[in-house]
């Protein structure tokens, strides 16, 4: 297990060039490859001290908890907290894109909002049969 010190081990164990990312805007290499690399795709950003990764949800105002992963850390640490924040993201969409066909007969989101019957935008039906349980992208 690996620890990453820097942006530029972090680009290697994204499988990306050290030097290109640290010469060449790093950040937006690494959070373009993390955000491609991710079901629902995750927010980066870096300090000197440090990454921050959040979860993210298109067609949501809801914003998902940022991690701060201090230098030094692991490569297990790293994967494991790039894991929760796309299921963050990945919660967030199932809370907020279902499709008009999820809940026939309406429903409750987790905030105790009503969504009537063939209302787009409330919680995903994982049981449904028109979207199968995916939702609708915005």
């Amino acid at each position: 297990m690996s620890q990453i010190k820097n942006i530029g081990d972090l680009a290697e164990v994204l499988g990306l060039n050290r030097e290109c990312v640290k010469q060449f805007n790093g950040e937006s290499t690494i959070a373009k490859a993390l955000f491609k690399g991710t079901t629902c795709g995750i927010l980066f950003d870096y300090t000197s001290k440090g990454i921050l990764l959040a979860g993210y949800c298109e067609g949501s105002d809801l914003e998902c908890e940022a991690y701060f992963l201090a230098y030094p850390f692991t490569e297990e640490e790293f994967w494991a907290t790039v894991t929760q924040a796309d299921e963050d993201g990945l919660d967030v969409w199932d809370s907020t894109h279902g499709c008009e066909h999820c809940w026939p007969n309406g429903c409750m989101d987790e905030w105790d909002n009503l969504f009537e019957a063939g209302e787009p935008g409330g919680p995903v039906d994982p049981d449904c049969t028109y979207c199968r349980g995916e939702g609708v992208s915005i």
